[in-house]
């Protein structure tokens, strides 16, 4: 079991719908298709896409740009997932270095960026949902562009989350509509 998201656009063909059906795979963001298991948080699917988890129907269109902001949060907790849930050692030294972690402060205020209710939701996630060593619960800042383009370059699952919101921008100037996000969970 695990979290299935869909980005759907006008005059998608069948061809583009059928290829998103690709055995749960992690990597396959450029079709439109993000996946998580249910193996440990934080989920990067529900950062990237609050409104389609919020919806009664799990489906929201949200726009390109909107994506985009959230996407260095998003890749932070993609590799913060990695490391901890799945002991990818890259992630984990990727996060070492890029990530300023400030131990004695746990105050998420200190994250740039621009939230609406973003903000809540990471205070939530980096202050709950991630486990800490001896219980700690530090808060991480997102990872600024030059950072988060190297962890797309390493991290299949990064990349997918990039390329997923960078299929979302080009079909929105395609076409002129936002894309529509399915969250299947």
């Amino acid at each position: 079991m695990g979290i299935d998201i869909y980005a759907s656009w006008a005059g998608q063909t069948d061809a583009e719908k059928e290829a998103q059906h690709t055995a749960f795979d992690t990597e396959r963001g450029h079709l439109g298709y993000l996946r998580e298991s249910y193996h440990g948080s934080p989920y990067a699917t529900r950062i990237l896409v609050p409104e389609a988890f919020a919806a009664k129907n799990g489906r929201a269109r949200i726009r390109a740009s909107k994506l985009r902001a959230r996407l260095p949060v998003v890749a932070t907790a993609a590799l913060v997932r990695l490391a901890q849930v799945y002991g990818n050692a890259n992630a984990r030294n990727f996060l070492a270095a890029e990530v300023k972690i400030e131990p004695s402060t746990r105050r998420l205020a200190q994250v740039d960026v621009d939230t609406g209710g973003l903000l809540p939701m990471l205070a939530r996630i980096f202050t709950q949902e991630i486990p800490a060593a001896k219980g700690d619960q530090p808060s991480f800042p997102p990872l600024d562009p030059p950072a988060l383009k190297r962890a797309a370059e390493f991290s299949g699952p990064v990349r997918s989350f990039v390329d997923f919101v960078l299929l979302c921008q080009e079909k929105e100037a395609a076409t002129g509509k936002p894309c529509s996000i399915v969250a299947s969970y």
